[in-house]
């Protein structure tokens, strides 16, 4: 969901995945232990690792915040080597009892529909013989819409340099913009509070925002956030790309009208049936927080025909729930994403909450009371 990247609040979006400096340097010291990793697959290989991706680049992004195509490569080498490649059916098919379990099981899913999808990460993955699902946010493709923390980063690029204050949801948000760290800094300060304010009060407060900074608007999407097309949809379809629905506007589903809610799931669904002649049994929750969605919002992506839909963290339902499945974000971390690939990640989660630790991020970070 970001201006050129994963969730900066989803696992892997920040460059140095927010570790200090003494985790960091245990973890990789484990990783490189003789038979750590294999150990690892061994005591988690029965738990599904889906992979949620967003933003690809031509080259290394300075931020992290886009998966470039070497490191990309990288990753779906190692995923043939050490893991079983499964599609979202398949996950299901474990979560009801249909299959048994692989050899440590990993699905890719990307989500919203970028333009560097296509030119860059879908000729990879067919490459490599990856499946891949991507969740499609089809106002985005229509081109009737482009995505909020776009026209965010937009517009902080492209204001004047120097500092200022907004109202964002009732809370005051300073930016200072004479740099590009303060350009990134301001980004996260005002994306961290528009994720969790109602679609109608949020484009009330980027609109205050851009007045403010003075900047107005292109009325094209610019190349840089643009969506792939129907065309290239239908094309790389045809060549095995599955699809899920990923509502036709991307709002927050636990914060929009009953009438709302049925419209953004059914409407996506309806879409991706009417121009590319598929009838997906996947949704994935817009932003994908425990915030994000409630049971009355699960009831509806069932009551619309969908059979499974994914989250964004990582959910320990027993029995699972097949219309909560987690995902991880594909860190651009090199060490990071062989944590989480090889078990790690998992067995640390499995034992903090054994000892009674919290494992949340903290209620903050995916409700929005910061």
């Amino acid at each position: 969901m970001p201006d050129t990247g994963p969730h900066p609040w989803s696992s892997g979006g920040r460059a140095d995945s927010g570790l200090m400096p003494f985790k960091r340097r245990l973890r990789g010291w484990l990783l490189a232990c003789p038979g750590f990793q294999a150990l690892c697959r061994m005591l988690t290989r029965e738990h599904v690792r889906t992979l949620m991706y967003h933003r690809f680049s031509g080259d290394a992004s300075p931020d992290g915040r886009s998966m470039h195509a070497a490191r990309l490569r990288e990753q779906v080498d190692w995923m043939r080597r050490h893991h079983d490649l499964w599609r979202p059916d398949d996950h299901l098919d474990l979560v009801l009892g249909r299959r048994r379990p692989g050899r440590c099981p990993v699905v890719v899913t990307v989500d919203d529909g970028y333009a560097d999808f296509c030119s860059i990460a879908f000729p990879i993955f067919r490459e490599h013989g990856i499946p891949v699902m991507l969740f499609v946010t089809t106002g985005f493709v229509d081109g009737t819409i482009w995505l909020w923390w776009d026209r965010l980063a937009w517009m902080l690029a492209h204001a004047s340099p120097g500092r200022g204050t907004a109202d964002i949801g009732g809370h005051e948000v300073a930016w200072d913009l004479r740099n590009d760290r303060g350009q990134t800094a301001a980004w996260h300060a005002i994306a961290d509070r528009c994720r969790f304010v109602p679609d109608t009060q949020k484009e009330d407060s980027l609109r205050a925002l851009g007045e403010a900074l003075g900047v107005v608007l292109p009325t094209q999407v610019p190349p840089e956030y643009a969506s792939v097309t129907w065309e290239q949809v239908r094309t790389m379809a045809a060549e095995g790309l599955q699809l899920g629905a990923h509502s036709v506007t991307h709002p927050i589903l636990s914060r929009v009208s009953p009438d709302e809610l049925t419209a953004e799931i059914v409407g996506s669904r309806r879409r991706l049936q009417e121009v590319v002649g598929i009838d997906t049994a996947w949704f994935c929750y817009p932003q994908g927080g425990p915030a994000d969605f409630t049971p009355a919002v699960q009831e509806s992506v069932r009551e619309a025909g969908f059979r499974g839909c994914y989250v964004a963290w990582q959910i320990d339902r027993r029995p699972p729930d097949p219309y909560a499945l987690p995902r991880y974000g594909a860190s651009t971390d090199g060490l990071e994403f062989r944590w989480t690939l090889c078990g790690a990640a998992w067995l640390t989660l499995c034992l903090r909450r054994w000892l009674g630790v919290r494992t949340e991020l903290g209620d903050w970070y995916w409700g929005g009371t910061r």
